[in-house]
This record gives structure tokens, C-alpha cells and sequence, in this order.
């Protein structure tokens, strides 16, 4: 190598640029295709400091530092220099050049001084040209952006192998994992608007019910109300509108969950009914009824009150149901039914207008599927 071949250390910024680039496109593209289809233990309501959340950290970050690795090993092996060398006309160069020495200087040449240690040169193999003084500038405005992205990975890195995992509250939404049952409230000023935030109107060709926000990919509401859909759009209570699939059901139960991607809320809390007074608990019906007189994809949520009538349990069908006599008409199903306090006591089912055997009218009977049987089968639905 003569002394015109060598250039300057100051190349190794757009070359390095170039390569942290592309590398950087390539992992964002492995993610999206990766995750995709496929919603995040955070999204499917695990807390942010559960270990599973934390595993799954971990193997997206890692997953950086593996297509790195692949990416130099591609090179090094099979040409002996980077992407980011071929297009500046550059290449390594040493007395004893190997593919292992340039495996592992390209591997660690985001510490500038490696190459040194290795006793290695970069020199050109090629008379410069338009094009390569042309990607000397790309990589240049490249780096601007690779470089902080680096550093911010390199944080990253240490944030999901160092940061503490602390112990939640009990009376935390998600009790530190999964969905479950927190601690009773109905001493709280009435205030449902968190919950009612989180009432959504689906629609699907021939038909609208209700479901509520699970999480900020999540969907629970009745299975009845999406059966025959293969896709529904669903309509937020702040107007916006996004599509989402049905990703399990259970439909002995009545239950569905839906997928897609939502407006970012806190967790409903879900309580049980059992340690409230019947008769003397108010509960707040949340939906959109009255779908035959207006167009789906228009009004707003509403609300009825009435009484907790009763917990039935029927111990035969393991089915356990919330009486009460708030209005509830076609369009609620799948919407909660809450205390004063906003807390899930279960999720709207059914009404009964007729006396099966006197075919009398019957008022004040509506349903909901109490959240003793919701908590459970969602933690089960989720998880598959």
C-alpha cells in the first residue's frame, strides 16, 4: 500500500454512517414484520414492569445487536469490507489481512480507535469518483442521524438490562401482571368518565353493538355482536376510527376480544360484585343503544343508571351474572356496566322483555356477564 492509498480517519464517519443506516432499516423492518400481526405482552395488558414485558424487551433490543452482527459477518466473509466501504471505494487493509480481522473490525468500528489496536488502514481501491465523493456526503447527513441513534440504543441496552422491577400495589389495575380483580371502591365522588372514555361503538356490515377498551390494543365485548364480521371498524368515544380483527372468542360465554390499535389509556379496573350491597349499589350502563334510529358512526356514548339488583350464580353452567334495572337497549351489548367509582362489574349481555311462560312484558331485567367470569377467561383469551 503506498502513502497516496491511505485516507484520512475523518472517511470512517460516512462509511460507519452508511452502514449504522441501513443496519438500522433492516431492523425496523424485522420488527414491524415480526410484531406486525402480533400484539406485545404490554398491549395484551401485562404491566410495564412484568417480567414478561421485560423478556420481550430484551429480545427486541437484542435483536439489533444481532442483525449487526449478521450484517458484518455477510460483508466480512464474502467481501472483505462493508456496504459502506464499496460505495466510497474504500476497503481495510493490514500486513496480515484476514476475514476474521475484518469481521471483527467492522463488527466493533463504531469505536473508532479498534481499528488501530488491530494495526489496520483504511485505504482506496478505487480512483475517486462523482459517486463515491457522492455517498461521502450521503454518509456525512447519515451519520447525523446514526450516530444519536446508536447512543440512544446503547441506552436502551442498559435501561432494559439495569432498570429495577418493582413490586406493584395489590390495588394496582393489573396487580403487577395480568388483568384481575382489584380492591373495592364506592366511596369515591361519582366519576365514570374514565371508564366512559373507554366505550367504543363497533361497527360491522349489518349490525353495531359496544365494547370497552382492555388495554391500547384490546377490545372486549360480546361475541354475538361480531360473529358473523370478519373485520368491524371501531369508533372511540374521541371520534377517532380504526379497524381491528377478532383475535379469540369464546362463544359459550358470549365473550370476544378484538385487535387492533387504539387510542393509548389506562386499564379498566374490574371488581366483583359480590362485595357490594345488592339493592343499595347505584350501577351506570355505558353504550350506544339506539342503533335503528340513527346511522352507525354517529352519536355519542351514553349513560343509565340504575340498581345492582343481584349476583346470580348459576354454579351448573359456571355462569355468573349482574342483575340490574338500568335501561339498557339494542346497541349496548358489549358495554360496561360500572359503579359511581368507574370499576367493571361486568360487561352488558342481555335484556328479558318477555315471561317465558306468561308472555307478560317484564321491565328492569337487563344482564351483564359479571367480572368474576370476565377476568379469568380473558386472562386465558389473551394468552393464547
Amino acid at each position: 500500500m503506498t502513502t497516496d492509498d491511505k485516507v484520512s480517519g475523518f472517511i470512517l464517519i460516512p462509511i460507519l454512517g452508511i452502514d449504522l443506516f441501513l443496519t438500522a432499516i433492516l431492523y425496523l423492518i424485522t420488527v414491524i414484520f415480526l410484531f406486525s400481526n402480533t400484539p406485545t405482552a404490554a398491549e395484551l395488558g401485562y404491566g410495564i414492569n412484568s417480567s414478561l414485558v421485560a423478556e420481550q424487551q430484551q429480545q427486541v433490543i437484542f435483536l439489533g445487536a444481532g442483525i449487526w452482527i449478521a450484517y458484518v459477518a455477510f460483508f466480512s466473509l464474502t467481501l472483505k469490507r462493508s456496504l459502506g466501504h464499496i460505495l466510497l471505494g474504500t476497503q481495510l487493509d493490514a500486513a496480515d489481512i484476514s476475514r476474521f480481522k475484518v469481521f471483527f473490525s467492522l463488527l466493533l468500528s463504531p469505536l473508532f480507535f479498534f481499528d488501530r489496536l488491530l494495526g489496520i488502514n483504511t485505504k482506496r481501491v478505487d480512483k475517486p469518483s462523482i459517486v463515491h465523493k457522492g455517498f461521502t456526503l450521503i454518509g456525512s447527513l447519515l451519520s447525523l442521524v446514526a450516530f444519536p441513534g446508536l447512543l440512544l440504543y446503547l441506552l436502551l441496552i442498559a435501561f432494559v438490562i439495569f432498570a429495577p422491577r418493582e413490586n406493584i400495589d395489590p390495588s394496582f389495575t393489573l396487580c403487577g401482571e395480568r388483568f384481575c380483580l382489584v380492591k373495592p371502591n364506592d366511596s369515591c365522588e361519582k366519576n365514570i368518565d374514565s371508564t366512559r372514555n373507554k366505550a367504543v361503538e363497533i361497527i360491522g356490515q349489518d349490525s353495531t353493538g359496544t365494547g370497552f377498551l382492555i388495554s391500547d390494543s384490546l377490545v372486549l365485548t360480546n361475541y354475538h355482536v361480531v360473529e358473523n364480521e370478519s373485520t368491524v371498524t371501531i369508533r372511540e368515544s374521541n371520534g377517532r376510527t380504526s379497524v381491528a380483527n377478532i383475535y379469540n372468542a369464546n362463544p359459550d360465554l358470549d365473550i370476544a376480544i378484538l385487535v387492533g390499535q387504539f387510542t393509548v389509556n389506562d386499564h379498566v379496573q374490574f371488581v366483583d360484585p359480590r362485595l357490594f350491597g345488592e339493592g343499595t349499589t347505584d350501577l351506570y350502563a355505558i353504550g350506544y343503544p339506539g342503533q335503528a334510529l340513527r346511522q352507525p358512526g354517529t352519536g355519542s356514548v351514553t349513560v343509565t343508571s340504575g340498581i345492582y339488583s343481584a349476583f346470580l350464580d348459576y354454579a351448573d353452567y359456571d355462569l355468573h351474572l349482574v342483575q340490574t334495572d338500568a335501561a339498557i337497549n339494542p346497541g349496548n351489548s358489549g358495554g360496561p356496566l360500572v359503579n359511581k367509582c368507574g370499576q367493571v362489574f361486568g360487561m352488558i349481555t342481555l335484556i328479558e322483555r318477555l315471561d317465558p311462560f306468561t308472555g307478560d312484558i317484564k321491565e328492569g331485567l337487563g344482564y351483564a356477564l359479571s367480572s368474576t367470569m370476565l377476568v379469568p377467561e380473558l386472562n386465558r383469551l389473551s394468552k393464547e
